[in-house]
């Protein structure tokens, strides 16, 4: 009975660990999700002269490419923040959208990197289904 209640208190107390370390408001998330909600803002604005400021390289190409696929982006939904390691994190995204009159929902992932004390898009990706022309 002992050993039981032990075993409940220590998936009950990894699950909570878990839930903590990966929640976007923790407070060693927060720079994180800082940059996840200015990037999403002007996703949603389609303003992709603050989006270069927020990517590693400056060049906001594989967000354009996606991006369009959207159509009327209403809303964005951070799932979570996971350490990948010291300089890098991974986030997961639901963006809520309308294309032709019917809603959607897609999970975007984001990498993110540390660079000078502040976090940046590394790679960029969705799950949204799209086919060129």
């Amino acid at each position: 009975m002992i050993l039981t209640l032990l075993a409940v208190i220590l998936i009950i107390s990894a699950y909570l660990l878990f839930n903590y370390m990966s929640d976007p408001y923790a407070k060693h998330n927060i720079a994180a999700k800082n940059t996840l909600d200015k990037f999403y803002d002007a996703f949603i604005r389609e303003d992709y002269q603050t989006i270069s400021t927020l990517i590693v390289n400056k060049n906001p190409q594989m967000v354009i490419n996606i991006r369009h696929w959207y159509g009327d982006v209403k809303k964005y939904e951070i799932i979570h923040i996971r350490k990948v390691d010291e300089f890098e994190k991974k986030a997961k995204i639901k963006i809520t959208s309308f294309l032709n009159s019917e809603e959607r929902n897609n999970i975007d992932i984001i990498l993110l990197k540390k660079q000078q004390d502040k976090w940046l898009v590394q790679n960029y990706d969705s799950d949204l289904g799209y086919t060129l022309p």
